[in-house]
């Protein structure tokens, strides 16, 4: 089976890890922060009026200085390294651009291998996952992004949600609170096509 995984929200918890800085940034309560249902850009342009312009030129030097040091989900280098030694194919599909990283590749793949975590292909950049799950054939995709999810489904692919506090109201797909859970569902995959 080829797995597309996101990279933010999926394998880290980059949100809370830089929800600090958010709020000095932008001198928000971060007990305001924690309470909304949107994340980054969107939360900060449609919850409290800041431009996007504003977003990227603030946050782009804390981006590039903490993505290094952003802590991995639970036991996710152990669950992807286990997929890919029974056989998988694991494709890293990020949207991590060129607007907050000089070099949003060369970024993750060091954070990767940091990490030790196994992968046959990064994608990064990726701003149709949908259209890039079509085109390297991509069987299944996790990631925290129900819009995504959406558009991966009815695309006809399948896709598991990892969960976040701006996603618990999708509910068309299955979800995920930890690696465990999206290993045993891709296991449950390949049990049931035997």
């Amino acid at each position: 089976m080829r797995i597309g995984i996101d990279m933010d929200d999926t394998i880290t918890d980059t949100w809370n890890y830089m929800l600090e800085d958010i709020s000095k940034e932008f001198n928000i309560e971060l007990s305001m922060l924690k309470e909304k249902k949107n994340a980054y850009a969107k939360l900060l342009t449609d919850d409290f009026g800041i431009s996007l312009d504003e977003y990227c030129q603030k946050m782009r030097p804390v981006y590039q200085r903490h993505v290094l040091n952003l802590p991995l989900q639970k036991e996710a280098d152990k669950y992807i390294n286990k997929l890919h030694n029974e056989g998988n194919e694991i494709y890293f599909i990020t949207a991590r651009e060129t607007l907050f990283y000089n070099d949003p590749y060369g970024l993750s793949k060091e954070y990767l291998t940091k990490n030790n975590i196994y992968f046959d292909k990064l994608i990064t950049d990726a701003k149709n996952k949908e259209k890039i799950c079509e085109e390297y054939n991509v069987d299944i995709l996790i990631d925290d992004r129900y819009t995504t999810i959406e558009k991966v489904i009815n695309n006809g692919k399948k896709a598991i949600i990892f969960d976040t506090n701006w996603n618990r109201d999708y509910n068309k797909s299955p979800r995920a609170h930890n690696w465990q859970e999206v290993y045993n569902y891709i296991k449950s995959l390949e049990d049931n096509n035997e």
